[in-house]
């Protein structure tokens, strides 16, 4: 049987949904979730999450699931997401697990305007998040996206909350 080649997959929106993901990518195993640090995440003016660069400050912190995808997958989400047509591309990211960082791919939209998000679709986020238990803070921070496209200041805070006690209990 020849080895089929995997990969690591960040996703930090609708793809967190694991039924949203299995009808997508069948051989798609979720690894648990994962921190990306030094990006934020936003609903952009098509409605949909992307994510983009804090301007290098790595004390924004954002969650998503890591799942190993095989290149069928990846060929598959290239659809979904509009590689083609220009609306998002793959980039590499270093996201941090419970005890290690690794190499993923993410999908980041051309454009990271803000806006409101389509019918239905932070529902679909909020169910992954759910299912995959991100931190509270963090799911604050996902459900506020739904008015104001950009995470506010308490939810930050929250945030921060959340981070510096996952840091004592040693998962950082």
């Amino acid at each position: 049987m020849e080895q089929v080649s995997r990969q690591n997959y960040f996703a930090y929106g609708s793809n967190m949904n694991p039924t949203q993901m299995g009808e997508r990518c069948p051989a798609a195993i979720a690894l648990g979730v994962v921190i990306l640090r030094g990006w934020d995440i936003t609903i952009n003016e098509r409605g949909v999450a992307t994510i983009f660069p804090a301007d290098g400050d790595e004390s924004v912190v954002m969650e998503g699931v890591l799942w190993s995808v095989t290149d069928s997958c990846l060929e598959t989400l290239d659809g979904y997401e509009g590689v083609r047509s220009g609306l998002y591309r793959r980039e590499e990211v270093r996201v941090v697990t419970a005890d290690q960082g690794v190499e993923a791919v993410a999908y980041i939209a051309s454009s990271s305007g803000h806006g409101d998000p389509r019918p239905g679709y932070l529902e679909t986020v909020l169910e992954g998040a759910d299912n995959f238990k991100v931190s509270p803070a963090y799911r604050i921070r996902l459900e506020r996206l739904s008015s104001v496209g950009w995470a506010t200041a308490e939810v930050q805070a929250e945030t921060a909350e959340v981070r510096a006690e996952t840091a004592e209990d040693g998962c950082s």
